[in-house]
């Protein structure tokens, strides 16, 4: 088969090509990100058509100028940040630009960036959109929660909240949707406590809201806690659990 001259390899394995020709890589998505979005729909998790083929293919840009007036064509995206990896990934990348002046502001002047990553119990058979549903629904219950707006963050204390999706895989224990908050804060609460009061609220918030007693995580795994001034996560490692 021989593929049309429009459209693209989105795997990682083209990355050691642009390495030996000395390309430049002028998509910003990582590699393993396109991995993630190749996996779920292998796995018929993403089955509509727009998403299948999100950057499969390049276009004329409507703007030729913008942003690089030497290419003509741009990467199509199908723009489903909700379920779409790829679009997902551009869409952070984007918001922790604009909101990294803000970050700053806060650090210089006492504030602290609140790192709060929330897992779900899972295993290699549990449904991805089950725990996926079960994510999303349970982080918008713990938002309007005492625990998260009166003792942790009330207003007075909160200066921005980011909210972060992501997905990591293994062979043992299959998908693990989790989600990061980066919460910008003047609270002087240590971090220690923040974490006794979040984990029980948080395996409580997930038993109100999970169909099965399985996905519900329990007190020393279910939530991690840090101080993070760069904003950061996922240290060392491919953040999607692909490497």
């Amino acid at each position: 088969m021989v593929a049309s001259s429009n459209d693209m390899r989105t795997n990682s394995d083209t990355s050691s090509i642009y390495e030996e020709r000395g390309w430049k890589r002028s998509d910003p998505t990582p590699p393993h990100i396109y991995d993630i979005h190749k996996s779920l729909v292998e796995k018929e998790v993403i089955i509509r058509t727009e998403i299948v083929n999100c950057s499969k293919q390049f276009i004329r840009k409507l703007e030729p100028d913008i942003p690089n007036p030497d290419k003509k064509r741009r990467i199509k995206r199908c723009h489903y940040v909700n379920l779409c990896p790829i679009c997902n990934n551009l869409l952070e990348q984007y918001v922790e630009k604009q909101m990294n002046p803000c970050r700053q502001v806060l650090l210089d002047n006492g504030g602290k960036n609140i790192l709060m990553t929330f897992k779900l119990r899972h295993n290699q058979k549990s449904s991805f959109k089950h725990l996926q549903k079960v994510l999303k629904d349970s982080i918008k219950k713990l938002k309007d929660d005492d625990i998260w707006k009166r003792k942790l963050f009330p207003s007075k204390y909160r200066f921005y909240v980011k909210t972060e999706y992501e997905i990591s895989w293994s062979e043992e224990n299959g998908f693990h949707p989790h989600c990061h908050l980066q919460i910008g804060t003047t609270n002087p609460m240590p971090i220690d406590e923040m974490q006794s009061l979040i984990a029980p609220a948080w395996k409580r918030v997930v038993t109100t809201v999970s169909p099965t007693k399985y996905f519900i995580p329990n007190l020393s795994n279910g939530v991690d806690v840090s101080d993070t001034p760069s904003g950061k996560h996922s240290k060392d490692k491919d953040p999607y659990g692909m490497d």
